[in-house]
């Protein structure tokens, strides 16, 4: 569940690197760089697993967004308390 109390940040649970694409490109070498302006994710690099290029925005479909619950660097949302 997201933002749960106590739970660990996405950027804790991923390792330290190197990460590479499906065509072995190197797309950050620790998770600094990943969670950079500095790290190598471009439409050309951001494959599929099976090394395909994903749709953009400008693409029909478009099939581009990832939901992953963290903010840009890696950590989580602060957690908000709903009243009931």
């Amino acid at each position: 569940m997201w933002n749960q109390p106590g739970a660990v940040d996405a950027r804790d649970r991923i390792g330290r690197g190197p990460w590479q694409n499906a065509k072995g490109v190197v797309i950050a070498r620790n998770v600094d760089e990943l969670h950079s302006a500095a790290n190598n994710l471009t439409k050309e690099t951001a494959l599929d697993e099976k090394g395909s290029l994903v749709n953009g925005r400008t693409d029909k479909p478009n099939k581009h967004d990832m939901l992953t619950g963290s903010r840009p660097d890696g950590t989580a949302f602060p957690v908000r308390r709903i009243p009931t």
